[in-house]
């Protein structure tokens, strides 16, 4: 993982995809993603493989198809939910 300004190096609409991520009460989908955030479901599928390779999200185990899959399912990591949330906080 890469850090700048000791924040972990994402993209703006990485940040946009965890920020919706993470204010979801459940798990969402790739499609949703997309339908809500306003990028294509390919740039979503993209990013949110990149930040579950890196801890970030985690996919729902029972998901019957493959993670870049629009139908996929996603939740932030319980393990480092708080400071998800703190970073989120601090840029707005």
């Amino acid at each position: 993982m890469i850090f700048k300004d000791g924040l972990p190096y994402l993209s703006k609409e990485q940040w946009n995809i965890l920020k919706y991520v993470r204010r979801s009460p459940h798990r969402v989908s790739i499609r949703d993603i997309s339908n809500n955030v306003g990028i294509d479901i390919e740039g979503v599928a993209e990013s949110v493989v990149y930040l579950k390779e890196i801890g970030m999200l985690v996919k729902d185990r029972r998901d019957v198809v493959p993670p870049a899959h629009p139908d996929a399912t996603f939740y932030t990591n319980q393990n480092i939910s708080r400071i998800i949330d703190s970073i989120l906080d601090w840029l707005g």
